[in-house]
């Protein structure tokens, strides 16, 4: 018979073994990159655009300046790279832009009132009111304090809001105004932003660590083990801004958004992890439901609900081989792989999971974000638009819905 010490070796191999599959798996090192659905496809020279949403058939953004697009491999804190103290500038690095997907039209927003020294584009948010479209942006601007106490945090992260009017014919909006900035203690590390009202919003803390091992740690430590960071609602339409934790032990609380039934999206970006969560109307807390796993890492999510119930999905960017993201994310010249995923809800409750887009980066370099939109002409297909912080441009393509 097996003694005690060999059952214990082999208890201690699978359970080693049953750890690092999904990781690996997740990682992509053995999967192949096939092109799907590149062909054919269109650009529009929007660079660095790392989330896309949709408002009225027309998609908003946050980009960085195509002139000042190296500076992401030397400051971008949600990849823990600040490699060189960013200096103040009049000039700021980011603009809000607004995009006719089914035209590649696109229009800068001239911004009003936005006397803030930089902007350092992140994820987004929009909230909609009878005349005007809220945006909300994550600004990761450089700590000052950081200089004086090297100990303190090297970012000094933000929420800008701004207002943007409407035309009345539908033509492009061209002009926005900076509302307010809202710092608080409790957005730490924001990724992303669901807006609540106009002043008010949940953002994602996808880090509890903000450099260094631990933050490693918590990234390879998987939804199993890294249940580390967290995500908060806050409130800043009175004259102090309140905020309060909504939701902990989830793994590196990525993009948030509405989803099918009223739910809450949160995902898992290193551990490929859709959650599905319920909030309280009162509170803002949020609870989980279910969650639904896939074999890549994840970004943004985009639920898709203009065409028919058969129509209706989940459209989930990310990285097919997390190698090329590692590569890449300090040197522009080294293609990133993209890939996004379609998630469709059976009658059981389960999704199915199809690749609707995929590249080696070559095409488009890195993607953070996808967006869909009816194609007008057509109502079985659609414009899938996918982007990414390490993007050359913003990619449009047509697919069957």
């Amino acid at each position: 018979m097996p003694s005690m010490i060999t059952n214990a070796f082999l208890f201690i191999l699978v359970f080693i073994g049953a750890s690092l599959y999904g990781p690996i798996k997740r990682s992509g090192i053995f999967r192949g990159i096939t092109k799907i659905n590149v062909e054919g496809s269109k650009t529009i020279p929007l660079v660095q655009c790392e989330d896309l949403h949709v408002h009225n058939g027309l998609v908003y953004t946050a980009c960085q300046h195509s002139d000042r697009a190296q500076d992401r491999t030397k400051w971008f804190p949600p990849m823990g790279i600040f490699d060189v103290p960013v200096e103040s500038k009049n000039e700021k690095r980011g603009d809000l832009y607004v995009i006719d997907p089914q035209t590649t039209l696109y229009q800068k927003l001239k911004v009003s009132n936005f006397d803030v020294i930089d902007f350092h584009t992140h994820g987004i948010g929009l909230y909609p009111d009878a005349e005007n479209l809220f945006i909300f942006a994550v600004n990761h601007l450089p700590n000052p304090d950081h200089i004086k106490d090297p100990q303190s945090p090297a970012a000094r992260s933000q929420i800008e809001i701004f207002k943007v009017s409407l035309p009345v014919d539908g033509s492009l909006p061209t002009t926005a105004t900076h509302v307010k900035s809202v710092l608080h203690p409790a957005i730490r590390t924001p990724n992303d932003i669901l807006p609540t009202g106009p002043s008010s919003f949940y953002v994602t803390n996808d880090h509890f660590y903000r450099d260094g091992f631990m933050r490693v740690l918590e990234d390879v430590s998987g939804p199993n083990y890294g249940r580390w960071s967290d995500s908060v609602h806050v409130d800043a339409s009175g004259t102090k801004t309140v905020a309060h934790q909504v939701v902990s032990g989830l793994h590196n609380n990525n993009g948030i958004m509405r989803g099918m039934d009223n739910e809450v999206i949160i995902m898992s970006a290193a551990g490929g992890t859709m959650y599905r969560l319920k909030d309280d109307p009162v509170s803002k807390n949020l609870t989980l439901i279910k969650d639904v796993s896939l074999d890549s890492s994840l970004d943004n999510p985009f639920y898709f609900s203009e065409g028919s119930e058969e129509q209706n999905a989940y459209y989930l960017a990310g990285y097919p081989k997390i190698l090329s993201l590692l590569n890449g994310h300090k040197d522009l010249n080294v293609p990133i792989d993209s890939i996004v995923w379609r998630l469709k809800k059976r009658n059981d409750g389960t999704f199915t999971k199809e690749i609707v887009f995929m590249d080696d980066g070559t095409s488009q370099s890195s993607a953070s974000s996808a967006v869909v939109v009816p194609l007008k002409s057509d109502p079985n297909r659609g414009l899938l638009l996918v982007s990414g912080p390490w993007s050359h441009h913003i990619t449009v393509t047509e697919i069957n819905l």
